[in-house]
């Protein structure tokens, strides 16, 4: 069972309870990549076999209003405590099924066969006026993040990290500050990644490392 700030999240299909996983949810939203959430999931239904699927808040303190709002495609249900604030929310507009707010939660009532759907659960214990945080991130709607990942060798990693140290503050080198800021990205990414011995004795490691990666290829 999924525990918030307000109780637990527990799913019922037609009337009946089902168990179910929660997976945590990376929202790429930047307002969320800055200040991150205390939680945030997705939990997806296999719904084929329902016409009802019905996600729920079993309070540990006394009810709170809901306070849910609706966009483009997506309802959720929206409880609000001071600081805290939990948001549940559903996908909306969708002709294989419609979308209802209840006092504790939301649910998906079925219209036609679907292979699943998925509710989005956020909360943050630091909402203030207007913060949409944990709405943006409650949406199943929008992609979870996509990082890409390169594998380098300890001896590119070197090369690579000196070149960038020469060259990422020459504003001659690019076109536009974007590419300059992915490079400083890139740059302090690898200044992590390399040992801290590396800069003992820096310019004979840098050699040996250059040379091997000649060899490499």
């Amino acid at each position: 069972m999924l525990n918030t700030p307000f109780g637990q999240i527990r799913l019922f299909a037609d009337g009946h309870e089902i168990a179910y996983e929660a997976v945590p949810y990376e929202c790429p939203v930047k307002s969320v990549k800055l200040h991150p959430l205390t939680g945030s999931y997705r939990i997806t239904v296999p719904a084929w076999a329902y016409q009802k699927i019905r996600c729920v808040l079993i309070w540990n303190c006394p009810p709170i209003e809901n306070t849910g709002s609706s966009g483009e495609r997506y309802q959720d249900a929206e409880f609000i405590n001071g600081n805290t604030i939990l948001t549940i929310g559903a996908e909306d507009e969708n002709p294989a099924f419609d979308t209802e707010r209840y006092p504790d939660g939301m649910e998906y009532i079925l219209l036609k066969p679907v292979e699943s759907v998925t509710f989005g659960i956020a909360w943050a214990d630091d909402y203030t006026d207007g913060d949409v945080r944990t709405s943006q991130a409650a949406d199943p709607t929008v992609p979870p993040s996509k990082n890409i990942q390169l594998t380098l060798s300890p001896a590119e990693a070197m090369v690579l990290a000196d070149w960038l140290v020469k060259n990422s503050r020459r504003n001659e080198c690019f076109e536009d500050i974007a590419e300059q800021y992915v490079m400083w990205n890139i740059e302090c990414q690898l200044e992590k990644a390399l040992d801290a011995d590396t800069y003992e004795d820096y310019q004979k490691k840098l050699l040996i490392a250059r040379e091997t990666v000649r060899r490499s290829y």
